[in-house]
């Protein structure tokens, strides 16, 4: 399922360490035995999301940084992204240890304005490098400390 351009795609690997290691911050979408679409993410101990939050996850973490929310080509443009991602924020919102204080996340331009009508709010210009383009961070609150 082709999400991001090539030199930005997760690789195989990492989607099988996410899938193994933050199998409770990963959820796919399916239409019958379809998949069409999937989130996931990791946890971080850390108030910000960097390059090292892309690969390792803490499962004590209170902010978790969502890498991937992709659906197959076919099925975008029809309101499945927002509701995967918004069953996404209400499934990991659920966990109970720890309870996630925020959810961030990075897009490119683009991108923004989806993930502001969901709920995200920009904090700016991301200083992590993946792929040629900008990316900007954006953060949801879940909790209050």
């Amino acid at each position: 399922m082709a999400g991001y351009p090539e030199d930005e795609a997760a690789s195989l690997n990492s989607l099988n360490y996410r899938i193994q290691k933050a199998s409770s911050v990963f959820l796919v979408a399916t239409l019958g035995s379809e998949l069409v679409g999937f989130a996931c993410g990791t946890q971080t101990a850390k108030d910000e999301l960097d390059h090292a939050s892309m690969f390792v996850h803490d499962p004590t973490g209170e902010t978790l940084c969502i890498h991937s929310v992709c659906v197959s080509q076919k099925y975008r443009r029809q309101g499945i992204g927002s509701r995967l991602l918004r069953a996404y924020i209400k499934h990991v919102s659920s966990i109970e240890e720890p309870v996630l204080q925020s959810i961030r996340l990075l897009c490119k331009k683009p991108l923004l304005g989806f993930y502001k009508r969901v709920g995200f709010s920009l904090v700016g210009p991301s200083s992590v490098v993946h792929g040629r383009d900008q990316w900007f961070e954006c953060l949801l609150i879940t909790q209050q400390k």
